[in-house]
């Protein structure tokens, strides 16, 4: 195992509580998953792809001083309010999702409103991922600015847009990976790059206090990072996103083996690859745990190892756990 270096923590180590939630599921067609189910011709009407029914998580983020975020959204309710081209793609991932974030975190004791959440924050803008941001009037979007591209031309505006327009007046801030600038992050004034952050190329340090990094992860669709969170001394989860869409994809088999992931679902493949091999570098490490925005088997009643518990259930002490029982730490 090749040892990487992530920041230690300072004297005055600040924390984040971390707790996923099921915002609705989907059906991940395995051709759109891995390399070798990728077919020569279209599936038949009488020979339907193979897939797997998946979770789509976002994450309840808590800081003592910034608050509360949300690192996405996972569907919109119902299926509904998505533009027109989009809603016409959705059958095929027979999605559903009766009780969206907002339903979801107004379960908590007390509840949480959408005016509690001080920033969302979007790995990316699949439509899996960004829900409905209409609630978050108060909260600051942050994503990539590799995302501004998808949006100057939303639906409505133009009929054949694929995002919705921002809701009016939200405060957005884009993520400059390339930045040379002392602050990467507009609006946030204590931001800093990091380069390299363990395995990847580069991050930046949200808050400036080494509690929360989002990770430049490119490949899979413009603007597409991770989440890099400190939930105790020398303890990290990573969130990360769509890098690949299932366990089998970083995590090697018996036989030492990881399946490829399939030119059908990333916008430059071979980044994309390399973007894998750097998180399955990150997941062998002893300090970190890693969470994909799909890994059905974080949901698997009949493993109990694996099986991470849900909001409004903090994900931290099962996390720290794995790495006690996986690493021996």
């Amino acid at each position: 195992m090749t040892s990487i270096n992530l920041p230690a923590d300072d004297e005055r180590q600040v924390y984040v509580t971390v707790s996923a939630i099921v915002a609705g599921t989907l059906f991940l067609p395995h051709e759109e998953v891995f390399q070798d189910c990728v077919r020569d011709e279209p599936a038949e009407s009488d020979n339907p792809p193979q897939g797997t029914r998946v979770p789509s998580f976002a994450f309840l983020i808590q800081h003592p001083k910034h608050g509360k975020l949300l690192f996405d959204l996972g569907l919109r309710k119902k299926g509904e309010g998505y533009p027109p081209l989009v809603q016409d793609a959705i059958p095929t991932f027979r999605s559903e999702c009766d009780e969206d974030v907002v339903d979801k975190i107004a379960k908590a004791e007390p509840p949480i409103e959408p005016q509690d959440i001080s920033i969302v924050i979007y790995s990316h803008l699949h439509f899996d991922h960004i829900g409905d941001l209409t609630p978050f009037s108060r909260a600051t979007l942050v994503m990539g600015k590799e995302s501004e591209v998808f949006l100057r031309n939303p639906y409505p505006d133009d009929l054949r847009g694929t995002h919705n327009a921002l809701p009016a007046g939200q405060r957005v801030c884009y993520l400059d990976f390339t930045s040379q600038d002392a602050s990467p992050a507009q609006d946030m004034p204590h931001s800093r790059l990091i380069q390299p952050m363990g395995s990847f190329d580069r991050a930046i340090d949200l808050f400036g206090d080494g509690s929360l990094y989002l990770v430049d992860a490119p490949g899979h669709m413009s603007g597409h990072m991770v989440a890099l969170a400190r939930i105790a001394s020398n303890a990290f989860v990573l969130l990360a996103a769509d890098t690949c869409h299932s366990r089998q994809c970083y995590v090697p088999s018996s036989a030492g083996m990881v399946r490829e992931i399939s030119s059908l679902n990333y916008q430059q493949w071979d980044v994309a690859k390399a973007t894998v091999t750097k998180l399955m570098e990150m997941s062998q490490q002893a300090n970190v745990v890693v969470v994909l925005a799909h890994e059905v088997e974080r949901l698997q009643e009949n493993c109990e190892e694996d099986r991470m518990p849900l909001f409004p259930e903090s994900l931290n002490a099962w996390a720290s756990q794995q790495l006690e029982k996986k690493f021996g730490k």
